[in-house]
């Protein structure tokens, strides 16, 4: 058993950032009498905090991914906490890398980054597996081929152990996390740098 998997119930508690707590909708209405909200400045911000549903940040172990080349490419990398993602980078390296590295490339750089929630309950969804074996294989090189050997197929790799899969296309990789995760998956846009 991985370090990881018997630890969990730690990291999931050192790692993922504090949660916004979910109100009901039968509870808000006793909550706007009570501070009077309007529909204008700060009070309609408190009352959008009030509402929100879900949490807001991937989970440790979640497949992350952004855009890159004007917006038609995709790059994607496994989080491992710690405003880090291991990647497999465009030289075959294997690292782990800040969000602004992550997100940064010669054509684009965003501080958008999407991660896969459980559509029915909003939770974000992880893989602690995933982040057992992208650090097996930090630090190794591959053979990166644009189309053929890339960071979706490092991405799946992570997330089943087979390194040598055909999960060439971000839309393969998002099949495949489908099929682990055995339920309905939306992907959640995320602006990092609010949150770091």
């Amino acid at each position: 058993m991985s370090f990881f998997k018997k630890n969990k119930g730690i990291f999931d508690q050192l790692i993922k950032p504090p949660t916004r707590v979910a109100i009901q909708q039968t509870h808000m209405e006793p909550i706007k009498s009570f501070l009077d909200i309007t529909s204008s400045g700060t009070d309609s911000e408190l009352l959008n905090i009030l509402e929100q549903k879900y949490d807001e940040t991937p989970s440790m172990g979640a497949v992350l991914y952004c855009k890159l080349g004007f917006g038609i490419m995709e790059h994607s990398g496994i989080y491992v906490g710690h405003n880090s993602v291991m990647q497999l980078d465009g030289k075959g390296n294997i690292n782990n890398v800040k969000f602004e590295e992550f997100t940064s490339n010669i054509t684009t750089h965003v501080s958008t980054i999407w991660f896969p929630c459980d559509k029915e309950t909003g939770q974000a969804i992880s893989c602690i597996d995933a982040v057992d074996r992208a650090y097996e294989m930090f630090t190794k090189k591959r053979d990166y081929h644009l189309l053929l050997n890339n960071c979706h197929q490092f991405s799946s790799g992570c997330l089943t152990g087979d390194f040598e899969n055909a999960d060439n296309f971000l839309w393969m990789l998002k099949e495949t996390l489908n099929k682990k995760h055995g339920k309905t998956i939306e992907w959640r846009e995320w602006e990092w740098k609010k949150y770091i």
